[in-house]
């Protein structure tokens, strides 16, 4: 018999060496060293790590701290699209944060903020380029550039986008905005409404055409009337977009033919709505219903509460961490996740009355 002397710990073994011994795939081998435990039996795997470790063998990729299968613990990086701050509060993104964070948390993971589309672009990708090693994916948050996402994506191979969807290069969690819009326009309707107008933000973004579209469709499916002048659309979407919309909207109508209706693209743009009719008299929902295609805590935390339609955005965020934690991703395949969305009744909107 001739025993074979295993190498010792300075010795160089290829992976097509620790293939061959156990007769396996390289690239099997490969997936073992790089902390892969998803997709190799426990004890396959075991048995290439132990045997890699004990001959020394430390290429630049292996992640030790994944050694006997033990659960990865990840790193997940997150950038906001343009115009955003980390700072800013009572908006979309800080509840999705919030959600992947508690995700990732429960897991033994964690996130880390990379800053800004804008910002990465300013630097020319040298701070995300710092990452590479480190991060085990990224969250996009909000519809960003597709040259952006591309580079992203060529420096990271786990990449999600929230709420925005780019099909066969990221996987991507959105809300139902088709839903939201008929959940909304179907209360207003109950209510007695039968005259809307489109408080729009962020046109030039995909989820306000997405909302208009789901909106106007809302309306033609009922045979309820439309014209140019019940839509306004604003660059921004915050307090006072909502405002200038407002004041743009009183300004196209005689008090006797005011839309009754109004739905905004999201929460901020409603409460600017509601706090500009209040300096002109007009009482909500008294005189018209506002609503918001929005769930974010800014519907809540003044008065009059804002009724408004939307998926769970601390759902989002969990959805997002379980795609970059739990999701295999084999190359050129992406899920795109669709949440539904929900009807919260608040005060901003109530029974039509006659016009005073």
């Amino acid at each position: 018999f001739c025993f074979m002397k295993e190498p010792g710990p300075r010795s160089k073994v290829s992976q097509q060496a620790i293939a061959r011994r156990f007769g396996v795939s390289q690239a099997l081998v490969s997936m073992v060293l790089n902390g892969r435990s998803d997709r190799v039996k426990g004890e396959t795997y075991r048995k290439i790590w132990d045997y890699a470790t004990g001959v020394g063998y430390e290429p630049k990729g292996m992640r030790s701290e994944f050694a006997h299968g033990e659960p990865e613990k990840a790193l997940i990086g997150f950038i906001l699209r343009a115009r955003q701050k980390l700072y800013t509060q009572s908006n979309f993104y800080s509840h999705v944060q919030h959600g992947l964070h508690e995700f990732l948390n429960g897991g033994g993971h964690s996130t880390v903020f990379l800053g800004t589309e804008a910002a990465a672009r300013a630097e020319n990708f040298r701070a995300l380029g710092g990452w590479r090693k480190r991060l085990h994916g990224v969250v996009l948050m909000g519809e960003m550039k597709l040259d952006f996402v591309e580079e992203v994506r060529a420096r990271f191979s786990r990449v999600v986008s929230v709420s925005a969807c780019y099909p066969g290069l990221c996987h991507s969690v959105r809300n139902n905005e088709s839903r939201s819009l008929e959940l909304l326009v179907d209360h207003l309707i109950s209510l007695g409404h039968g005259t809307f107008a489109w408080i729009g933000g962020n046109f030039r973004l995909g989820p306000h055409l997405a909302r208009l579209d789901a909106f106007k469709r809302q309306l033609v499916k009922r045979g309820l009337p439309l014209e140019d002048k019940q839509i306004v659309a604003s660059r921004g979407g915050d307090r006072m977009d909502g405002r200038e919309a407002a004041r743009l909207l009183l300004d196209r109508f005689s008090p006797e033919n005011l839309p009754t209706a109004w739905i905004a693209y999201n929460g901020l743009m409603a409460r600017g709505v509601v706090n500009y009719l209040a300096t002109r008299g007009i009482e909500v929902p008294g005189r018209i219903s506002v609503a918001a295609v929005d769930a974010t805590r800014v519907c809540e935390e003044e008065k009059p509460s804002i009724t408004g339609a939307f998926a769970d955005l601390g759902e989002m965020g969990r959805m997002a961490g379980r795609l970059l934690v739990e999701e295999p991703r084999p190359v050129g395949l992406s899920r795109d996740l669709v949440l539904p969305a929900f009807l919260t009744v608040r005060e901003s909107t109530g029974l039509l009355l006659d016009p005073v």
